[in-house]
């Protein structure tokens, strides 16, 4: 998966990939909506109780630039998440559950989840109005988290990430000759000063105690050195971990934007995208896999997350609709593993692969029959 990665909304041969080991394992799946992303039932059909395992599929639009064998060889995509990871840490817990489950033949029943189009915010709600939490009582995910170790564990219960907003900018003036700007309405300059403002303005704004991060990622417009364009279009993204500050940023963003309008005569069309709620777990179940996660690496490895992260993940639509649970486990080596999430050269120590395999199969074993060891 790591050399071959897929970007959201193009994840067939990722999906056609995972449906070969799965066949090979003899495990049966059935594929997802538009034959991407699949899912996968062992037990018994009508379980009394049924848990969900998820990972996501999909890359991120990053050119990879480590120089290693397994390196990516798609262009401008790589597996710079760890979803790759994640993939391979379901795979291994549904061979070791499947074999348990045969053994053990209990009243419960496994449901896992390799989910496309993470990274877009679209792959939970399509596979959650498909279908995929009928019948499910609970969920855990993961994630790797370069910031951990690998042999540690992060867990917290309640929100354990923030809300993301995503923000859209067109900024549309009068082109014009770069010789002469005074007869042009330059939009690049006003997205500058729209960028300073947000960057500065809204953090000064708001309540420090409740976290607000603005980013900007994307910025696009002009296509020669001597011509001022004609428009300029930005992306990027909000995140807040209360509903005040959500809504405080936001007006102060649309007022900022409103000023500069007035201020350089360009129209501003602030527009707000795609929201991602804050990921929340479940006080019961997140501690059935703290202990579990204590009983397999030692209590010392098992830390608690003192704050939200101020990413997002999608996983946040299952944790809406059922109780559920997310690991943070570490993936920081001593060779590899220390770089952040997104980056170009990101990577792991795949120690961390058996270790995730180990955690869901032991709380999934766990959650279906609760006095296994």
């Amino acid at each position: 998966m790591h050399q071959h990665p897929e970007l959201s909304g193009l994840e067939f041969e990722t999906t056609q990939y995972l449906a070969q080991q799965l066949e090979a394992a003899g495990i049966d799946y059935r594929l997802g909506p538009d034959q991407r992303g699949l899912v996968v039932d062992l037990g018994p059909t009508h379980a009394a109780r049924r848990l969900a395992l998820r990972a996501d599929i999909d890359a991120v639009p990053v050119q990879d630039a480590k120089r290693v064998e397994y390196r990516s060889q798609a262009d401008n995509a790589t597996h710079a998440c760890g979803h790759d990871a994640h993939s391979a840490m379901l795979f291994g817990a549904l061979v070791s559950l499947q074999e348990w489950l045969q053994r053990e033949q209990p009243d419960g029943a496994i449901r896992a989840i390799f989910q496309p189009e993470e990274e877009t915010i679209r792959g939970a709600r399509r596979l959650i109005e498909w279908g995929v939490l009928e019948g499910v009582q609970a969920i855990i995910g993961l994630h790797v988290d370069p910031d951990r170790r690998v042999g540690t564990v992060g867990l917290k219960a309640g929100p354990i990430t923030a809300q993301c907003d995503e923000l859209l900018v067109e900024i549309v003036g009068q082109g014009g000759h770069a010789a002469r700007p005074h007869e042009t309405c330059d939009p690049i300059a006003a997205a500058a000063q729209l960028l300073s403002g947000c960057y500065q303005l809204v953090p000064r704004a708001l309540n420090s105690h409740q976290p607000v991060v603005i980013s900007f990622g994307a910025i696009n417009g002009g296509d020669a050195c001597n011509v001022i364009p004609a428009s300029v279009s930005l992306k990027g993204t909000l995140r807040t971990t209360s509903g005040d500050s959500r809504r405080a940023a936001q007006e102060k963003i649309e007022l900022i934007a409103d000023g500069i309008s007035r201020a350089t005569g360009a129209r501003i069309e602030v527009t707000w995208g795609a929201t991602v709620p804050a990921v929340t777990t479940d006080r019961h179940l997140t501690e059935m896999v703290r202990q579990t996660s204590r009983d397999l690496l030692g209590a010392d490895n098992v830390l608690p997350i003192p704050h939200a992260s101020m990413g997002g993940d999608d996983f946040a639509f299952y944790s809406q609709a059922i109780p559920a649970s997310f690991i943070r486990i570490g993936c920081a080596g001593q060779e590899c593993g220390n770089l952040p999430l997104h980056n170009p050269a990101f990577d792991i120590d795949e120690h961390v692969l058996s270790v995730g395999a180990k955690i869901l199969s032991l709380a999934a074993s766990r959650y279906l029959c609760p006095t296994t060891d």
